[in-house]
């Protein structure tokens, strides 16, 4: 019976308008229940839908993003992004393709502005409405190009609960998988409450950054400054040419982009990497953990790296700094 209860949430179509019941801390004990979730879903979901986007990267490599102004201004996450100035490809729902800029980041908590380059025939696009307004228990929806973009398959929605709360992150039971990263998280209202920025070990514990991150530092953004001390978009970088899969507990090597710092160093297509800088990798998560123990100097980054290629442990150091 939870089963089907569950499933509802999915599949109800009644279309009718949500009650007004409180989701925040609401205990889902009935079908009347399901029916009232599942409804604040249907009415959010098509403008949700329609703000979020994928941030095509190149090479194979995305993730998400959601515009939050009808000029298109675009919020995502700084590991996403990468960079200041970085020139992505932001696609709608539909498959339209807009060219994009990469604003300012915050390499600390994960932040990050893009703005999309309208053609003068176009007027706005669709927009999320941010709210700073998030709390442990309550039941939101995240939304994402698990996996890129794929227009037959459309954004993927998952149904979760917000299980940890604090200043700068919080964490819910939704399920991301990769591609999702610095896509929206929405409240039962369709308002956007947080990105997603790092997916866990396991699929339905992952951590975003709050909507909030966002607005202390929104002007800073804007004008494209480079925030923070830690090391997630910068050190980022020097992976660009190494698109990377977590597999049944391994890091695979699925490309190499064929003019890169990781084609010269010898890495090739089916490598596994077990370790960055002495740190075990074998999920993204600890991947980006690791990331963020690298010390940025003024002269580059000093990388070392672990792999196994048919069984056989390689080994490369070097100073990356383009």
């Amino acid at each position: 019976m939870l089963i089907k209860l569950c499933y509802i949430i999915i599949l109800i179509s009644t279309g009718s308008a949500y009650g007004g019941a409180d989701f925040t801390q609401k205990s889902l004990e009935s079908v009347n229940d399901f029916t009232e979730l599942s409804e604040a879903i249907q009415d959010s979901e098509k403008e949700a839908r329609a703000a979020t986007v994928c941030i095509d990267l190149g090479d194979g490599a995305s993730g998400s993003g959601v515009i939050v102004s009808p000029e298109g201004l675009v919020m995502s996450a700084a590991h996403v992004t990468q960079e200041v100035g970085k020139k992505l490809k932001v696609i709608l729902e539909d498959g339209t393709e807009y060219p994009a800029i990469a604003l300012g980041l915050d390499t600390t908590s994960d932040a990050s502005l893009a703005q999309i380059n309208l053609p003068e025939n176009i007027a706005s696009l669709p927009y999320a409405k941010p709210s700073t307004e998030i709390n442990i228990g309550q039941y939101v929806f995240a939304m994402g190009h698990s996996g890129g973009f794929d227009i037959n398959r459309g954004i993927v929605l998952r149904l979760g609960r917000v299980t940890y709360l604090e200043e700068n992150s919080t964490r819910t039971d939704c399920v991301l998988i990769g591609g999702d990263s610095g896509g929206p998280l929405f409240d039962l209202a369709g308002r956007l409450v947080a990105i997603h920025s790092r997916v866990g070990t396991v699929t339905n514990s992952n951590t975003h950054v709050p909507v909030s991150v966002y607005k202390r530092q929104w002007e800073a953004l804007e004008d494209g400054e480079l925030l923070g001390d830690g090391t997630f978009a910068n050190a980022g970088i020097s992976f660009i040419g190494m698109q990377l899969l977590e597999k049944e507990g391994e890091l695979e090597v699925i490309k190499v982009k064929e003019v890169s710092k990781s084609s010269k160093l010898g890495i090739e297509k089916g490598d596994i990497l077990t370790q960055l800088n002495g740190e075990k990798t074998d999920s993204q998560a600890s991947f980006l953990k690791s990331l963020k123990t690298l010390k940025l100097k003024e002269e580059g980054v000093d990388l070392a790296l672990v792999f196994l290629r048919a069984g056989k442990k390689r080994s490369v150091e070097f100073l990356f700094n383009d």
